[in-house]
C-alpha cells in the first residue's frame, strides 16, 4: 500500500478536514439545497484559510536542541528548515529528531549545515562558544551565548564582559561543567538555560 509520512498537518487543517468530511457525508446521504450550500461554503472556507496560510509570513525561530554529546541548532522559517550540527551525517543519524520537526513545521525545504559560531535573528545575536573558548569578538555584544563542547573558560570574566547576556548549555558538555556554570549564574543573577534539565531552548524573532 501507499503510506505517506511526515507531512505537516496543523490543528487548523485537521479541523477543516473534519468539517469538509462531515459536510460531504451529509451531502452524500441526502441531496438538498441547504446541504449543497453548506458543502460549498465549507470548500470556500477551506480555500480562504489555506490561501491565508500560504501568503502569511512565518517568523524565523532558532532552537538549541538537546542531544547527548551532540551540538544541534535548528533555524526555522517559512521557506527553509536548517539544522546546524557538528555531525555532518545528522540527517542519517537522527531521523526521529528530523521527522519531529518536519511534522510540526510548515516549511518548503530541508537543509543540513555545519555548526556556526554566530547566529543572527533580526537584532538578536547568539554566540556559540565551543571547546576553543573564543568569545572576545570586537564590536559584538551578544544577547545569548551557547556553551558547547565543554569550553574551559572563566565564566565570571565572560559575564563581566557581557553582563546582560543569557547563557545556554546544550547536551554536548560535561554534566559537572553545566552544574558549575548554573551555580555561578545563580550567584551572579544571570539567566541560565540547561537543555539537560529544561529541554530545548527557543529564540523567537522580534520585530525591528
Amino acid at each position: 500500500g501507499l503510506v505517506i509520512k511526515h507531512i505537516y498537518f496543523s490543528l487548523t487543517r485537521m479541523l477543516l478536514a473534519y468539517l469538509l468530511l462531515t459536510t460531504s457525508i451529509l451531502l452524500f446521504k441526502r441531496l438538498s439545497y441547504q446541504r449543497i450550500m453548506l458543502f460549498l461554503t465549507t470548500i470556500l472556507i477551506v480555500l480562504i484559510v489555506l490561501g491565508g496560510e500560504r501568503f502569511s509570513s512565518t517568523p524565523k525561530t532558532l532552537y538549541v536542541l538537546y542531544k547527548s554529546r551532540k551540538s544541534i541548532v535548528a533555524k526555522s522559517s517559512a521557506e527553509e528548515l536548517t539544522f546546524y550540527s557538528s555531525d555532518t551525517l545528522l540527517n542519517k543519524n537522527e531521523p526521529r529528531l528530523i521527522n519531529t520537526f518536519t511534522e510540526n513545521k510548515k516549511t518548503e525545504t530541508l537543509a543540513f549545515k555545519e555548526l556556526q559560531n554566530l547566529y543572527r535573528l533580526n537584532n538578536q545575536n547568539l554566540l556559540v562558544i565551543d571547546s576553543l573558548g573564543v568569545y572576545k569578538v570586537p564590536g559584538l555584544n551578544p544577547d545569548f551565548i551557547l556553551l558547547t563542547q565543554s569550553p574551559k573558560i572563566n565564566l565570571n570574566r565572560l559575564i563581566t564582559r557581557y553582563p546582560k547576556v543569557q547563557l545556554i548549555a546544550d547536551g554536548n558538555n560535561y554534566k559537572s561543567y553545566v552544574e558549575r556554570w548554573e551555580a555561578t549564574c545563580k550567584k551572579l543573577k544571570t539567566p541560565f538555560h540547561s537543555t539537560y534539565k529544561n529541554g530545548y531552548f527557543v529564540l523567537n524573532e522580534k520585530e525591528k
